[in-house]
């Protein structure tokens, strides 16, 4: 049913709000991060690394999507915090695999999974799609930093 995906944290929300109103204090440590969706890998091989396709393209910010699932992070031997370079055609930027967007410098490029367990291409303050002159269908690239 289309728009319940996230019923679950919806209703873990609604009964801690509640629970605070009835005097409960909430839980302070609990972790409640929800697992991206799990997909499978439709990326190709390619010398030094792997290819797949832009989805999305967001308008005000250049963020882009791509067909790559996090799965292929693995594949390539990628761990939070490494350096990849992501790269279509002639140009390139260098990322770093992170949980968010937010947790690189300003001007720096971040490669995440998304909530619908597809990686993201974002340049926190800049536009990823500008950089990298790409629109939605172009193939993009991972190779792994050594």
């Amino acid at each position: 049913v289309k728009g319940l995906a996230g019923l679950p944290a919806r209703k873990a929300g609604v009964r801690a709000v509640n629970g605070w109103i009835d005097g409960r204090a909430p839980e302070k440590e609990r972790d409640a991060t929800i697992a991206p969706q799990v997909r499978e890998s439709t990326a190709t091989k390619v010398e030094g690394g792997l290819s797949s396709k832009i989805n999305f393209v967001t308008e005000s910010w250049g963020n882009l999507s791509t067909d790559f699932a996090a799965a292929d992070l693995e594949t390539l031997g990628l761990k939070l915090g490494d350096k990849v370079t992501v790269k279509s055609g002639e140009k390139s930027l260098v990322a770093t695999v992170a949980r968010y967007w937010s947790e690189v410098s300003r001007e720096e490029t971040a490669v995440y999974v998304t909530p619908s367990g597809r990686l993201g291409i974002v340049i926190n303050g800049g536009s990823a799609a500008e950089a990298l002159g790409v629109k939605v269908g172009d193939a993009v690239e991972l190779l792994p930093v050594k």
